[in-house]
């Protein structure tokens, strides 16, 4: 499609998703038939089939005056197809045809398909560009016609189309910094609950619990229903299921292999609901028992081997961008069934959109974040006497690490392949490239006048290529320095590999280290996997791995290796299975080391994408687009080596490439809009039952500034909370199903202008039935300002005329959760002071406070008081003119409390309040805080608090 589009500049992009769709070359006729732009703005310019390259070479096409470029007529869509698969293929055109399906005869993956339409759109820049998510529904060659054909009614002329002379070249860095390739390291770190529901649990009408087998599924559906979220505990996921929890992972298992089973059977669980949660949203989440740290801490034993759950969840995250997805570790030890329900649920509740989340034994709650660690240098376990196993280690990347390892520290190798290097046919003589190969066999086969199929040709050449590649990088490591030997075996064979290690320890000893390298792709999306292609791919990288381990149990090891990817720590779009894989990697190698004890040096290196043979300069283009920087070869292969040499064992799980999601310095490109759940009962905020008017209790305005905070800081969790202005009290809660828990509401967060720095929000009520609140957030990148403000010593205000209990009787509503002053100092007609107690002395449940907003009610209810006494009417506040907090958390008091009073006037009370620690700093201030007088006939209630 590349090619095409390059051809024919008039074309619009291919949407790779539309792609899968397309099967036969016919269908790719007609695909650019049905998406060919009108020309009636523009006279015809009838092109030749033969002339479409020359002309289109020579002349670029004219523009109409709506901006679309106009289209020739009468080109021959089949032929030119046929010229850029033959082209990117290496096929013989005269073996092609439009029914043949684009994988299963052409062995043309997902990256080739892209590359095809690249080469078009590159040719006929006025095709749409492609969403990779379309190309999976192009099938044949015929699909890629009509795809086109479809897409030409789309044209539209883009910014670069006008003018090539304004595309920059990127400019070619030779450091690690400059190409943003880092290293990063993952750890453990505390996180409280948010207060927010998981997005989408609410909305949830069919909600399904896989059974975990011992009783936690049951238990857990009666805690939902407590929560009026109604679940059924299932066998089997029936299809109309919108919400999906996966209990597996707390299942027993007696070996291995039964956690490899659970990890398939969750991946046809989300197959099965994949069209409907890609399609309308839902909610997906995934359950374990790996110690409520995901086996990071290597405790978890044959459990580690459940650990591409959150791999399968992270890809579905990507994939489906309407769902909610999450992954729980629930550490089990000690816990009943009952128990680990209650925790299950409250993180449903309460944990908001936190994608990987632990929950310990004890009540505590974690996430796994990355951070930036150079390695170090301390010399090696390795040297020229060293045995180490490879597999995968003759071909690709592995074998590029290899080839400096030889150079470095000269081991003996023994490299372990599927690949046979059986001696090429005579024809191909000579032949140097694919299409080369292709023709020349071709050629031989009508020689001898046998028939031979494009797929035929593709394995042949397959295997003639790999063969070389093997023989040349072999032949590099012997005269790097290294001993070698190539094993022909099936790495997740585990009898194969065994009787081939007896041969090596024969011959060169003990075996001291293992490299496992060895992995294949198959993208595809979850929907569209198969079952065979999920065991290929998945069993590849951990089958192989329990092989290797297994086959090398007896063996005194100094140095295991594991070559993971990024898709293990992020998860990737088409591939769920390699990064459940990788993840499993990544968690067997924690495993392992604390296992052996610090008797065996173990990494599992999270490669980010290398600029090697497998990226094409389309994928390549790709990734620069992103932001995603790949790894030069010689580059990756040093940091290997000194991998091997790090001076920390700790570090076990890395990442060598872009900096993970989880990174404060690699957040993934934000949505421009955050929706989250809250759910307001007396379960969870009981303190609010203290909190009401007219005997009902009422949202109190101080929370609402602390769930904005809250929000703000889930969508900029890598930015500082600077301040909240302009907060708006457009209509009061009243809270009517406190006491049953059903009161839901939705925070809605927004960037301002595309600036992520600056949010609007808003306090949605039930049913979307519009803002209740609204208000300003600056985030920044930068620390907040250390206001260093002390409390002014108090000249002589006189006496506040009531006392205590008098207030709390007469004048305010607030009930005893909420009585927060506890001595009112002084008092004036521009002042007023006041000692409060803060969420610590009031004994609220401990929560993820952003402020301490018992002391901000305080403040509030300080400015009614001084309402009362210059007016001699009571107040609410309706709007705030902006609250920084100096001061994360609750506020060790007793907490002073000054307002300083800047207008009275038209029924209106405008102040700041300010709040002071222990130590005289201050730690809070509310600005342009305003207050309205209340009717007479409302004074004891009013719906606007």
């Amino acid at each position: 499609f590349s090619a095409i589009n390059e051809e024919n500049p008039w074309l619009p992009e291919v949407d790779p998703a539309v792609m899968a769709d397309i099967k036969t070359l016919g269908d790719v006729i007609d695909f650019i038939g049905q998406h060919a732009p009108s020309t009636t703005d523009s006279p015809p310019r009838p092109v030749a089939v033969d002339s479409v390259v020359e002309s289109i070479a020579t002349d670029q096409a004219s523009v109409s005056p709506t901006g679309q470029a106009s289209v020739p007529e009468n080109i021959d869509f089949k032929e030119m197809l046929l010229d850029v698969v033959a082209e990117k293929t290496g096929y013989p055109k005269e073996i092609l045809t439009l029914d043949m399906d684009l994988e299963l005869d052409l062995g043309i993956d997902s990256i080739k398909r892209v590359e095809i339409f690249s080469a078009i759109n590159d040719e006929n820049p006025g095709l749409p560009e492609v969403d990779p998510s379309v190309m999976a529904e192009i099938k044949t060659l015929g699909d890629v016609i009509a795809f086109i054909k479809s897409s030409l009614g789309q044209v539209r002329l883009s910014e670069t189309d006008s003018s090539k002379d304004g595309v920059q070249i990127a400019e070619t860095h030779t450091t690690e910094q400059e190409l943003g390739i880092g290293r990063y390291v993952l750890r453990e770190t505390p996180v409280p609950y948010s207060g927010f529901s998981m997005p989408g649990l609410i909305q949830a009408d069919h909600m399904c619990i896989v059974d975990d087998e011992t009783g936690i599924a049951t238990a857990l559906a009666k805690e939902l229903e407590r929560n009026h979220i109604h679940a059924a505990v299932v066998k089997e996921v029936p299809e109309n299921c919108d919400g999906l929890i996966f209990l597996g992972g707390l299942r027993k298992i007696e070996n291995k292999q039964d956690a490899m089973d659970i990890n398939r059977e969750a991946f046809m669980a989300a197959k099965r609901i994949a069209g409907r949660l890609t399609d309308k949203g839902g909610v997906f989440v995934t359950v374990q028992n790996t110690g409520g740290d995901f086996g990071l801490s290597g405790q978890a034993g044959d459990r580690v081997w459940l650990s591409g759950l959150t791999g399968l969840v992270k890809t579905a995250g990507i994939e489906w961008s309407k769902a909610s997805v999450k992954a729980i570790d629930v550490d089990c030890n000690g816990l009943s069934a009952k128990q680990i329900a209650s925790f299950i649920c409250t993180e449903l509740l309460t944990g908001g959109p936190d994608l990987e989340v632990g929950l310990k034994s004890d009540g505590s709650r974690f996430r796994l974040k990355s951070y930036s660690k150079p390695a170090g240098n301390a010399g090696t376990a390795l040297d020229e006497n060293s045995v180490i196993v490879a597999s995968g280690g003759a071909r690709g990347i592995t074998a590029k690490t290899l080839i400096q390892l030889a150079k470095e520290i000269k081991p003996r190798l023994a490299l372990i392949g599927r690949t046979d290097l059986l001696d090429e046919p005579d024809c191909c003589l000579g032949a140097a490239t694919d299409a080369e190969i292709k023709t020349a066999l071709l050629k031989d086969a009508k020689a001898n006048g046998k028939p031979v199929t494009p797929m035929d040709l593709n394995q042949q050449t397959h295997k003639i290529l790999a063969a070389r590649e093997i023989k040349s990088n072999l032949e590099s490591m012997r005269l790097a320095g290294s001993d070698v030997r190539y094993i022909v075996a099936d790495v997740t064979n585990g009898k194969d590999i065994s009787n081939a290690l007896k041969s090596i320890r024969k011959e060169w000893g003990a075996i001291t280290g293992i490299i496992h390298g060895a992995g294949v792709l198959a993208d595809k999306l979850i929907a569209e996997k198969t079952p065979e292609q999920f065991d290929r791919v998945f069993n590849t990288k951990v089958k192989g791995l329990e092989a290797l381990l297994n086959t090398t149990a007896k063996d005194d090891l100094k140095i295991i290796c594991l070559f993971s990817s990024i898709a293990g720590r992020t998860g990737n779009m088409g591939q769920s299975d390699y990064a459940m894989a990788n993840e499993i990697l990544n968690k067997v190698a924690d495993a392992e080391a604390l296992r052996r004890k610090g008797e065996c040096f173990v990494k599992s290196i999270n490669w980010g994408p290398w600029d090697s043979g497998m990226v094409s300069p389309l994928l390549k283009a790709h990734f620069e687009e992103a932001g995603i920087p790949l790894i030069p070869v010689d580059v990756g292969a040093k940091r290997f080596v000194k991998e091997l040499i790090e001076d920390a064992p700790e570090n076990i799980e890395i990442v060598i490439g872009p900096a993970p999601p989880d990174s404060s310095l690699g957040i993934s490109q934000l949505p421009r809009e955050l929706n989250l759940s809250l759910l307001v009962n007396k379960e969870k905020y009981p303190f609010i039952d203290s909190h009401r008017i007219q005997d009902t209790p009422v949202v109190p305005v101080a929370m609402v500034i602390e769930w904005f905070a809250r929000t703000a800081q889930l969508y900029n969790p890598d930015m500082n909370y600077v301040g909240c202005t302009d907060l708006k009290v457009l209509r009061g809660i009243k809270l009517d199903n406190f006491i049953n828990g059903r009161d839901h509401f939705t925070v809605n967060c927004r960037q301002v202008n595309g600036d992520r720095s600056f949010l609007d929000l808003a306090l949605i009520g039930p049913n979307g039935n519009g803002a209740h609140y609204a208000a300003k957030i600056e985030m920044s990148f930068k620390d907040p300002e250390n206001k260093i403000e002390f409390k002014s010593k108090e000249n002589g205000l006189p006496s506040w005329k009531w006392d205590v209990s008098e207030i709390y009787k007469n004048m305010l509503f607030h009930g005893p959760e909420f009585q927060v002053i506890k001595s009112l100092k002084g008092v004036s007609g521009e002042t007023a002071t006041a000692v409060l107690g803060g969420v610590e002395k009031m004994s609220w449940p401990h929560s993820l406070w952003k402020f301490d907003v018992a002391a901000l009610d305080g403040g509030l209810q300080l400015a009614i008081l001084w309402g009362i006494h210059n007016l001699n009417k009571k107040s609410l506040p309706t709007k705030i003119g902006a609250c920084y907090s100096y001061h994360n958390g609750p506020i060790t008091g007793p907490i002073d409390c000054v307002l300083t009073g800047k207008s009275i006037q038209n029924g209106r009370t405008v102040s700041d309040i300010s709040f002071f620690g222990q130590d005289g700093r201050i730690a809070a201030k509310l600005c342009d805080v305003e207050m309205h007088i209340l009717p007479d006939s409302t004074t004891h209630g009013h719906e606007n608090r």
